[in-house]
């Protein structure tokens, strides 16, 4: 990991950082699902429960142990929110994530269930907690998932997708199922629109009487009226469109709103294609350590953890240039205008 060296100095830089994430995380909301109905079991195989280990090894259920969603986009990858995956030190330490696939009811989990240890987390680095920009992380499991009928992976978007207004999307998980009401124990699904960036903006700006900052790498959906959207606990979770030969594309990740399922506030959700690159980039296996490529600004980010691609000097130095990007990107929070994200706290 970091070099001891630089232990002391990136200790303080953590600290910074997880005050600014700290104060982005008050008094936002997370989704659950709003007027949608069970899904049948097995019909969203990609569907991750993102869990505490710990509770569930203190003998509580996986339903109380649940505070994000994700989805399995690989054997051994899951993308989820970066709100998911910061706590006020920064990066969670991943022994205290899980990832439950192959679930529906989550009080009693069906035989064959799968919970995956987490061996690095990864938020994109330039998440801004204040305004939910680039809210998009990706988590390498410690073992691959068992990909049989009831666990398969969805592939996300790519980067020529287009807007996809119009197109009516699915978004599941195991939120709330009313603004500030109860999570759902079993899994959820919901049918809801696509709406261009310019009509969530002018919506929400109707609503809230303040500029909402949709970004071109957010995507939104829901009706003019509310009554269907994500909530807290949904945080994380797969938003999919139907795909050609494929069946299902990840578009969308569930990221903030403002309240849940409320008129002219649409949910809005990271824009899964504006992150081809990146995704590629950070699931790319380490290369041997006498390839003389360059890797680019960003190559920590796509190395796993104990592997060689840089001395412990180099890594422990790219770390510390990562947390101040972050710590940069987050620094707002405390004066700008508040999210609601849509995890579970």
């Amino acid at each position: 990991m970091k070099s001891h060296r630089l232990r002391v100095l990136l200790g303080s830089v953590v600290f910074f950082t997880g005050v600014a994430v700290s104060q982005a995380a008050a008094g936002q909301e997370h989704a659950f699902i709003v007027g949608g109905v069970e899904a049948a079991p097995g019909a969203w195989p990609w569907q991750v429960a993102l869990i505490r280990p710990s509770l569930v090894a203190a003998g509580y259920s996986l339903y109380d142990a649940q505070f994000c969603g994700g989805s399995l986009i690989a054997r051994e990858w899951v993308a989820t929110a970066a709100h998911c995956v910061l706590d006020d030190n920064g990066i969670a330490d991943p022994a205290t994530i899980g990832a439950v696939v192959g679930a529906h009811n989550l009080e009693t989990p069906e035989p064959g269930y799968q919970q995956l240890g987490v061996a690095a987390a990864y938020p994109h680095a330039l998440y801004n907690g204040a305004s939910g920009d680039n809210d998009i992380a990706l988590l390498r499991l410690a073992r691959p998932a068992d990909v049989s009928g009831g666990v398969q992976t969805v592939p996300p978007l790519g980067d020529a997708a287009g807007s996809l207004e119009g197109v009516v999307a699915t978004v599941t998980g195991w939120g709330a199922t009313s603004e500030a009401g109860a999570g759902s124990v079993v899994l959820l699904q919901v049918e809801i629109p696509i709406i261009s960036n310019a009509q969530c903006e002018s919506w929400l700006d109707d609503s809230q009487g303040q500029q909402s900052w949709v970004t071109d790498n957010m995507v939104c959906a829901g009706f003019m009226n509310g009554e269907k959207d994500s909530c807290q606990g949904d945080s994380g979770g797969p938003l999919v469109v139907p795909s050609a030969g494929t069946g299902w594309s990840l578009a969308g990740i569930v990221s903030w709103g403002m309240g849940c399922a409320r008129a002219q506030s649409p949910g809005v959700y990271t824009r899964v294609s504006r992150y081809a690159a990146w995704v590629e980039q950070i699931m790319k296996p380490p290369r041997d350590d006498s390839s003389d490529e360059d890797d680019g600004p960003f190559a920590c980010f796509a190395a796993s953890p104990g592997t060689k691609r840089h001395d412990a000097d180099s890594r422990a130095v790219l770390d510390l240039v990562w947390l101040l990007v972050l710590a940069f990107a987050t620094r707002g929070a405390a004066t700008r205008r508040r999210l609601r994200p849509r995890a579970r706290v």
